[in-house]
């Protein structure tokens, strides 16, 4: 398969990680779709299965938001329940009066964090609440982020978008 086949056709998950087995990709039915994208790529290209797709390891003990939330806590083992989502919703109000999260804008969010881990720069709740202000900044109109399949532009528009007049692959919400 070469690259411009993976581009050129939309993927289901399950599609990729049936791929992603078969040539040897280490717990591809634990990967989300944009790590065995990258994986699949990286096999493309190299033609040797990449372990780079680790993530980060949950530390024992107990969760950040039983430790209290606030914005200096260095993030060590998050948790996406209701209260640490309130909490990041709460904060960016403060620093942004009238913030609502646009759809996605989590999403984002969470695949930051991820990568700020896995990259291991540590960061706080307070870098976490100003990425999603950021984040939510730049949702106006269809946003566009460098990654995704060939590392190239990849346009997020909103539900119902018009792929056809789309350049770019669509991905939509």
């Amino acid at each position: 398969m070469a690259e411009t086949e993976l581009d050129n056709r939309y993927w289901y998950t399950a599609d990729l990680k049936e791929l992603a087995r078969k040539i040897g990709v280490p717990a591809a039915a634990k990967l989300r779709k944009d790590e065995l994208e990258r994986a699949i790529r990286h096999f493309i290209r190299t033609g040797e299965v990449s372990d780079s797709e680790k993530r980060t390891v949950a530390k024992a003990g107990p969760c950040d938001a039983e430790l209290g939330l606030r914005l200096d806590l260095p993030i060590v083992k998050y948790m996406g329940n209701r209260e640490t989502k309130e909490f990041i919703k709460r904060e960016a109000g403060k620093l942004e009066p009238g913030f609502k999260a646009k759809p996605g804008t989590r999403y984002l969010l969470n695949r930051w964090r991820d990568e700020q881990l896995r990259s291991g720069r540590p960061i706080t709740y307070g870098d976490l609440v100003r990425q999603a202000i950021e984040l939510n900044h730049a949702k106006r109109g269809p946003l566009l982020l460098l990654g995704g399949l060939a590392g190239r532009r990849t346009v997020i528009g909103p539900r119902g978008c018009d792929s056809a007049k789309v350049r770019w692959r669509l991905f939509c919400l």
